[in-house]
């Protein structure tokens, strides 16, 4: 089943977002729920015509647009956790960096 949620920041005024996600009725929720787009927003994937690229390489994995994007995109997301696992040290790396607080970086004082 294809839903489409509207997440409100406040209840005043915009910015409101909507996102299209798959939900599966047959299995749990992947692990690689929302990774791709996640992965793509961060840098760490690229698309390079229709493929995805890790890292200058390609994934083998194909960029998908639309419905089928939003349906696709947990299936794609478990093999690319598959191929590479080393990916979400990445991402959780990159966050770091952007995040000190988060990664327990002592923060500078004044004084």
């Amino acid at each position: 089943i294809l839903c489409r949620a509207v997440i409100e920041k406040n209840r005043i005024s915009p910015p409101w977002k909507e996102v299209r996600l798959a939900i599966p009725f047959h299995a749990p929720i992947s692990r690689a729920s929302g990774l791709i787009p996640v992965l793509l927003d961060l840098g760490i994937l690229e698309v390079v015509g229709h493929f995805l690229h890790y890292q200058r390489k390609k994934t083998g994995l194909r960029a998908y647009a639309g419905r089928e994007k939003v349906i696709r995109q947990d299936e794609e997301g478990e093999h690319l956790l598959d191929q590479i696992p080393e990916i979400l040290e990445d991402a959780d790396r990159w966050l770091a960096e952007q995040t000190p607080i988060l990664s327990g970086a002592s923060q500078p004082t004044d004084g």
